[in-house]
């Protein structure tokens, strides 16, 4: 079975939330992986929390409770986090979750299991988007304080607690907000001051900061018990933490922090990231460290650093954790024929149908596109070299430009040439503007250097204006660009776009 990128309208410049799991789905096999690993991760979590209750083990006994989305830019890893994230949080079951009739039925009870258990979804945190002097600590706290205070208000308003009730559960609960707010107060002074304990009030500072995960605990464990539905130990609080690569200068504090005081067992972190340069920027950090070392060229090199790296990783974010996403430029170069993509309203509306040729939705996805294209612009593109080089490699980028060829007019460009019909043809040239628009101010700006792009533009004005000796000076000057760059080596030589230069 041939997998499917499915593209709803509206959702093209944001999070592209996922309403169920089907079989044929690109992120398929790695949304079962996710539940497969949560299911586990909920079993320690509750063997753990029932040895915490008989005092048999430390809060340091427990497991890894840290789930990772891994994939390069534009490969989807938001939306995939936040698809993952919409179905813990809503009360739907997991027939709803998985509708499709041919997903494996083991799967429906993986996913069956981990909705059994109450999970409270926080929105997600950007860690590249604090202010200088947040953390991620401060941000979670504002959120659960948010979460607190609008579940307090709902429930008063509408009369399903009296006020001695309220008064109850806020002395209950506003204690361990003030004790976490003070702890993160600590640690942020802490990591501008070198402290020295040198007083009763110094030790009782650390002393605070050192109960901050229990203080944390105790805070969580009680807001669940008030937010859920459910009144038992299956109740956890799950914290997405998009683009933690991004925050490349505080990366290192943020992958601490979440290590030292967030590794609690009522709580499930997200993280969406780019692992490999998420390592880079933790090499990085090592680098700094022994900067000296690496100077003095004692036997310590800077590939060590990236050794180092790789295992506080491995510790933090363990291997088994990971998620990694369909590197989908791969699959494209290696076998197009494999996905495909279909462009839905929200009423399941295919808004690519072509009327001349009917559904493109189970062609590969060069396919789709070429047929696209010269339905409504005439362009055909029939080299597999070409098409690798001009069609997206990445989620991202197949977005915009399926957004961009819905938005042409639908017009059948053989039939408007056909019949001699001006309005088609008005139609058809100005769809070519538009691809052309895309083409030099994307394309060209994405893949080619600004003499290349220049060049092009200079060539396509010369074709406009029908001026064949701008056109000839244009290509020699593109003969003499690539021969300058020691590229042009042959009568066979091709240019990016596989235009024989030699031949001009």
């Amino acid at each position: 079975m041939g997998k499917r990128i499915t593209i709803y309208q509206g959702d093209e410049y944001k999070a592209k939330i996922a309403e169920h799991i089907s079989a044929d789905d690109l992120f398929a096999e790695q949304y079962m992986q996710t539940f497969s690993v949560l299911e586990q991760m909920i079993l320690e979590l509750s063997q753990f929390k029932n040895r915490q209750k008989e005092q048999k083990e430390s809060m340091n006994g427990m497991g890894n409770n840290i789930l990772v989305f891994s994939g390069q830019r534009g490969q989807g890893k938001t939306s995939f986090m936040q698809s993952v994230a919409k179905w813990l949080k809503e009360d739907i079951s997991a027939e709803d979750i998985l509708m499709d009739d041919h997903c494996p039925k083991e799967w429906k009870k993986t996913v069956k299991n981990v909705k059994e258990h109450s999970f409270v979804v926080l929105d997600s945190i950007d860690p590249s988007s604090l202010a200088k002097e947040e953390s991620v600590l401060q941000v979670l706290l504002t959120r659960l304080f948010y979460l607190f205070d609008k579940k307090i208000k709902s429930e008063c308003s509408y009369g399903m607690r009296s006020d001695r009730e309220k008064v109850r559960m806020v002395n209950d609960i506003t204690p361990f907000f003030r004790k976490c707010f003070k702890n993160i107060d600590y640690l942020k002074l802490g990591r501008e001051k070198d402290w020295g304990i040198d007083n009763l009030e110094d030790l009782a500072q650390i002393s605070s900061s050192a109960a901050f995960k229990e203080n944390l605990q105790n805070l969580i464990d009680r807001l669940l018990e008030l937010v859920c539905k459910k009144t038992d130990d299956n109740q956890y609080l799950v914290v997405p933490i998009d683009d933690t690569d991004l925050a490349t200068e505080e990366v290192f504090q943020i992958c601490e922090d979440i290590r030292n005081y967030l590794s609690i067992a009522n709580v499930i972190v997200l993280i969406a990231v780019d692992f490999r340069q998420l390592t880079y920027a933790i090499t990085q950090k090592y680098m700094g460290n022994y900067a000296t070392l690496i100077a003095r060229n004692i036997g310590f090199e800077a590939m060590e650093c990236y050794d180092i790296a790789a295992q506080y990783l491995e510790k933090v974010l363990p291997v088994g954790h990971r998620i990694n996403l369909p590197q989908i430029e791969k699959i494209i170069h290696e076998n197009p024929e494999s996905i495909s993509f279909c462009y839905m309203n929200k009423n399941g509306k295919n808004l690519l149908k072509l009327r001349d040729q009917g559904s493109v939705d189970a062609e590969g996805i060069y396919v789709q596109l070429v047929k696209i294209l010269y339905s409504r612009t005439g362009m055909l593109f029939c080299s597999k070299e070409v098409q690798k080089i001009l069609f997206p490699r990445k989620m991202r980028e197949l977005t915009h430009l399926v957004k961009l060829l819905s938005e042409m007019n639908d017009v059948v460009c053989d039939e408007a040439y056909r019949t001699e019909d001006l309005d088609g043809l008005a139609s058809v040239r100005q769809n070519i503007n538009i691809f052309s628009q895309y083409f030099f101010d994307y394309w060209c700006t994405k893949n080619l250097s600004p003499v290349e792009k220049d060049l092009l533009e200079k060539l396509d004005l010369a074709f406009k204006s029908h001026d064949e000796e701008a056109i000839h000076s244009v290509y020699r000057k593109i003969t003499e660009t690539y021969k300058e760059q020691g590229l042009f080596f042959s009568k066979n030589f091709k240019g990016p776009l596989g235009k024989n230069f030699s031949k001009v």
